[in-house]
């Protein structure tokens, strides 16, 4: 049987602001982009919300868009940072943004 995480508000807040000093600490810039790969989880709502306090942009990418979407969305996004769910994903991105198309990418 699957477990449930829950935070407190405050929780989450900390958590939040920790994801969002790691991002501006890997170079994402205040309008930046964060490009977001994954399935719908509280990982992506973490991600989205740091991305926020950064005062940055989400690139949302979804578990069902194609190659040339994922390539698309982190071009057109001009995203520095990638939250990827899994190594599957991770392989998929680096595909689709292979060639040096994204030169912000970190």
């Amino acid at each position: 049987m699957e477990q449930w995480t829950q935070w407190t508000y405050k929780q989450g807040y900390e958590e939040f602001r920790a994801a969002a000093r790691a991002f501006i600490a890997l170079g994402l810039p205040h309008y930046g982009s964060v490009s977001i790969y994954g399935f719908n989880a509280p990982e992506w709502h973490l991600a989205t919300y740091a991305t926020i306090f950064c005062g940055a942009k989400v690139a949302g990418i979804y578990p069902t868009d194609t190659l040339e979407h994922v390539a698309y969305k982190n071009s057109h996004s001009d995203a520095t940072i990638a939250v990827v769910e899994d190594l599957s994903k991770v392989k998929r991105m680096k595909e689709a943004v292979a060639g040096g198309k994204l030169p912000l990418m970190k």
